[in-house]
């Protein structure tokens, strides 16, 4: 097996398979207090904008080699 492959096998958030939105849309109610705190940190007031903070998390998935 090739090292990509064995990467997306593992990861498959990296493949475009989110497990992520797999909870999100089998259990709404507990994924809740995530999306919360993920809009705090991405739009809570502090040094930087919120259209860096979104530029550095595409960056660090491109990076990844993960879908954004």
């Amino acid at each position: 097996m090739f090292i990509q492959e064995f990467v997306d096998a593992t990861n498959p958030q990296c493949s475009g398979q989110s497990d992520l939105r797999r909870l999100f849309v089998y259990d709404p109610a507990r994924s809740t207090p995530l999306m919360q705190f993920t809009q705090m940190v991405m739009r809570a007031p502090g040094p930087l904008s919120p259209g860096e903070r979104e530029l550095i998390a595409a960056m660090t998935s491109q990076g990844n080699h993960c879908l954004f």
